[in-house]
């Protein structure tokens, strides 16, 4: 990742949004820490489509969109702080 965690630890959203567009390596935000997230294996890519092609499905025709991968996705605020 590109930006480095103040020495507490902690960045914030803005942060993490920003170091995450240059980013070669993808990360998870939560509550004001970044975790680096596995790797794909050809396992993984094809249940990631097997789901999409099936999320895809059930949502035709409400509105809503299923999308692959890289992504971020900001929950409600009274879930907690994540991307």
């Amino acid at each position: 990742m590109s930006a480095v965690a103040k020495s507490d630890g902690w960045i914030t959203a803005e942060e993490y949004l920003e170091s995450d567009r240059s980013s070669e390596i993808r990360h998870e935000y939560v509550n004001g820490r970044i975790y680096p997230m596995a790797g794909k294996s050809d396992d993984h890519t094809r249940i990631v489509g097997n789901i999409l092609c099936e999320l895809g499905n059930a949502l035709r025709g409400w509105g809503c969109e299923a999308f692959f991968n890289d992504m971020n996705v900001k929950l409600p605020p009274n879930v907690t702080d994540v991307y």
